[in-house]
């Protein structure tokens, strides 16, 4: 079951300021140079196997 919290407890501003802190960690450049490994990846397996 899911804990509800105050709105104003410390528990409840410590786990907003923990949120903001780890969703620093994803940008759209991030991901998008991880898009492009991965499909690097995909192709390089693919030649691979037709050769």
């Amino acid at each position: 079951m899911m804990k509800m919290f105050d709105t104003d407890s410390v528990d409840c501003r410590q786990k907003v300021e923990a949120g903001i802190k780890r969703a620093s960690l994803f940008t759209w450049e991030r991901t998008a140079e991880q898009t492009v490994e991965v499909y690097n990846s995909c192709l390089t397996d693919s030649i691979r196997k037709i050769c």
